[in-house]
Parts: structure tokens; sequence; C-alpha cells
């Protein structure tokens, strides 16, 4: 199994993309590799591509006591609503958030 892209990596990809610049220039600009970071859009890409398997079948979920009720906003975008929950991690949060309005 292919290692996860870090954080900071998929950051930098997503800064570049909003930036409009092309990679040779943005790389110059942020002291990248230029090969370095195609690697990186490669790995971030074939996360993108790759659907984790459907779950088949039925599960048994044992029902004990009230539900917890925590804090939930939900945020629309475009045709995405996105449910956010009081332990989301900020940097995750966000790069979805960019990601969806690209592909909005």
């Amino acid at each position: 199994m292919a290692k996860q892209l870090s954080t900071e990596k998929m950051e930098k990809i997503l800064a570049w993309e909003c930036s409009g610049k092309n990679k040779s220039a943005w790389c110059k600009e942020n002291g990248i590799n230029t090969r370095t970071f195609g690697n990186w859009i490669r790995a971030y890409r074939q996360e993108q591509t790759t659907e984790p398997a459907a779950p088949t079948g039925w599960m048994t979920v044992a029902a004990g006591g009230p539900l917890r009720q925590e804090p939930v906003i939900d945020i629309i975008i475009g045709k995405y609503t996105i449910r956010v929950d009081n332990g989301a991690e900020r940097s995750t949060f966000r790069m979805i958030c960019e990601e969806l309005t690209r592909i909005c």
C-alpha cells in the first residue's frame, strides 16, 4: 500500500493550484525541486482517484443509552454538503473546502 501524502505537501499542491502559475514558476518561487513537486502531484492525484471498496452486507449495531449530541455545522458548497463535528481537524477541513470549491 502506498504511503499517504503529508498534509503539508497537500497544502502546497492546493496553494499552487490556487496560484494560477505554472508548476516551474511556482516551484522556483517556493524553493521546491520541480521533479519532486511533480511526484507529490502524481501521488496526490492517485489518492484522489482511489476509492475505497464499498462495504457490503449488514452490520450489527448495539444501541445503549441516549445518543451524544455534539455541535455540528453543515456547509453546503454547490451540490456537496460537509458535516463538521466539534472534533474536526482544521487543516483537513480546509483542504476539503478548497478541493470542493475547485471542482464545483
